[in-house]
């Protein structure tokens, strides 16, 4: 797989800003399997279409602002961070072939990241100047999300 592959086109007003109201008001697409038919219904439709067996799981995740702007050296860079833990972070970069190992990435409110390995298609291991906590504070404010 491919990191490209995940990499299209949401237009910004087809990212919801908030929960629409009432909440079951919200829009459901339906895929029938058999015929691979694509159908625009609501939320307040799901009855219709569960059998008996069927599991629900609900997810109450929210959005990460996992895009960050910053410059090494006058270059803009944009990182995406795609996983991690503590400081470390697998992220995928842009301009990838402008970024080496070793490299100072720095972004707004003090925050900077040091590029630990470039692996393929645009991906790097970077670690942060800030511990966890910190590290998602600055992220919730100068972070962007993904569009």
């Amino acid at each position: 797989m491919l990191t490209s592959e995940f990499n299209f086109n949401l237009p910004q007003e087809l990212i919801a800003q908030k929960p629409m109201r009432p909440r079951d008001n919200s829009r459901l697409m339906v895929l029938d399997r058999t015929t691979g038919d694509i159908e625009h219904r609501h939320f307040y439709d799901l009855p219709e279409f569960l059998r008996p067996g069927d599991v629900l799981v609900f997810n109450e995740s929210k959005v990460f602002k996992a895009r960050l702007m910053g410059k090494t050296g006058d270059q803009d860079v944009e990182i995406f961070m795609l996983r991690g833990n503590e400081a470390m972070w697998s992220a995928l970069a842009r301009p990838a072939k402008k970024i080496e190992p070793g490299s100072e990435i720095k972004f707004d409110r003090g925050l900077k990241a040091r590029v630990i390995k470039k692996r393929d298609q645009g991906i790097v291991e970077i670690q942060f100047n800030q511990s966890s906590d910190k590290l998602m504070d600055t992220i919730a404010k100068i972070g962007e999300v993904p569009t």
